[in-house]
């Protein structure tokens, strides 16, 4: 103890001195100590001054924090929100989209997708044990998605429209001139068979015709795009746009016979 005295011996007395100045200053009323008493009291509040924004400025952290992760909370809600009321949206179109037609129908949500040489398709999340087989249709509020080409107990594989062995029959809902739908690549189809001298027009839309018996007669395809006759050409060149958005494709219909 008495090294510690003697090693800081100069910094006690100067505290010490410190010290008894306060007491003497405070403990003296006279008048000229009562003004020194008040600039001393002012120099120590100017300079304690900057010291009272730590504690607050401690606070305002912890209240931006605070805030910050509300703020957060908030985005996420409304985020989920929002697409509930997109979904919503979408199943509306697609119920009024089946009733329309009188149809059997089994909802499904779309669980994979497949893109490449042999097959373009998406997984779906039903199966045997809802009445699906090989061969059903399936579709979406827009129109047709393609058919189901392998089932199992509780998952589908369907191969869609924008795949190199997908056929379909359709004609022209305008004056019912028939064809065969095949994709073309891209997001586009082409509509074959059609002879030079049948009238089809950019914007004619296309449905499904009943023939050989892969489809139900009156679905939705898509609709006419370019339409091109080359000289001496026996057949017109006719590209086909779907009506349906298989890049946004979250819900689908397969339909029952």
């Amino acid at each position: 103890m008495s090294d510690f005295i003697y090693k800081y011996r100069d910094w006690l007395t100067l505290g010490l001195c410190v010290v008894l100045s306060v007491i003497i200053l405070n403990g003296n009323d006279n008048p000229q100590m009562m003004i020194l008493r008040t600039k001393v009291s002012s120099a120590a509040g100017f300079i304690a001054s900057p010291f009272r924004f730590i504690p607050r400025t401690v606070r305002l952290y912890r209240e931006n924090k605070e805030l910050n992760r509300a703020l957060f909370v908030l985005n996420q809600e409304n985020s989920r929100l929002k697409e509930l009321e997109a979904e919503n949206i979408r199943l509306r179109q697609m119920l009024n989209f089946v009733n329309e037609m009188a149809l059997d129908y089994i909802p499904a949500l779309v669980v994979g997708r497949s893109a490449g040489i042999s097959l373009n398709s998406i997984t779906i999340d039903k199966g045997r044990k809802h009445n699906l087989e090989p061969g059903n249709p399936v579709v979406s509020s827009k129109g047709l998605v393609g058919r189901l080409v392998s089932v199992d107990k509780d998952r589908s594989l369907c191969q869609l429209m924008l795949d190199n062995t997908f056929g379909a029959a359709v004609k022209v809902k305008r004056n019912r001139i028939d064809g065969i739908l095949h994709w073309e690549g891209g997001d586009l189809c082409r509509l074959d068979g059609i002879p030079a001298t049948m009238d089809v027009r950019r914007g004619d839309v296309l449905i499904t015709s009943g023939l050989g018996g892969v489809f139900q007669k009156g679905l939705n395809v898509g609709s006419v795009v370019k339409v091109r006759i080359e000289h001496g050409e026996l057949f017109q060149e006719i590209l086909v746009e779907p009506f349906t958005d298989f890049h946004r494709l979250e819900e689908v219909f397969v339909l029952i016979p």
